[in-house]
C-alpha cells in the first residue's frame, strides 16, 4: 500500500514539478508589451503558454519513462518482516550468525555471566539442538 502511494506521488510530482534553465518572460503581465495588450490577448497568451508548458512536461515524462524501461526492478525473495528464515537463498540475521559462531566455539567459553536471559535461551536451545551441551 505504501509503495502504491509512493508511485502515485511520483507521477503527480512529475506533472507539477519542472525546472527551467532560462528565466521565461512573465506571461502573466504580457511580457514587454504589457500596456498594449488587452484582457483578451493576455488571457489567450496565458492559455497558449500553459498548453505549451503542459506539452513539454508530458514529453519529458515520456522520455524519462523510456529511459527507465531498461532498468531492472529488484524485489526480495521473502518478506523479512515475517521472521528470518535460513532456507537456501536467504541470509541469516546478524544475531543468528553470531549464535552459530558462538555455538561452534562454545568449548572456549568460560561462563555466560553478564549475558541476559533473552540471549541465553537461544544459546541453550541451539546447543541442545546440536547435542553438544556437556556437563
Amino acid at each position: 500500500r505504501r509503495e502504491g502511494m509512493r508511485r502515485a506521488a511520483r507521477r503527480r510530482a512529475e506533472h507539477y514539478a519542472y525546472f527551467q534553465e532560462e528565466p521565461a518572460e512573465n506571461v502573466h503581465v504580457g511580457g514587454e508589451d504589457a500596456r498594449t495588450l488587452g484582457p483578451w490577448s493576455s488571457a489567450r497568451q496565458l492559455v497558449d503558454e500553459r498548453e505549451r508548458a503542459r506539452a513539454n512536461r508530458e514529453e519529458q515524462i515520456k522520455r524519462r519513462k523510456k529511459e527507465e524501461e531498461g532498468l531492472v526492478a529488484w524485489k526480495p525473495r521473502a518478506d523479512r518482516r515475517e521472521g528470518s528464515t535460513t532456507a537456501i537463498g536467504n541470509t541469516p540475521s546478524l544475531f543468528e550468525f553470531a549464535l552459530q559462531i558462538l555455538c561452534d566455539h562454545f568449548d572456549a567459553v568460560e561462563s555466560l555471566e553478564g549475558i541476559p536471559d533473552v540471549v541465553r535461551a537461544p544459546i541453550a536451545a541451539e546447543l541442545s539442538r546440536r547435542r553438544t551441551l556437556t556437563p
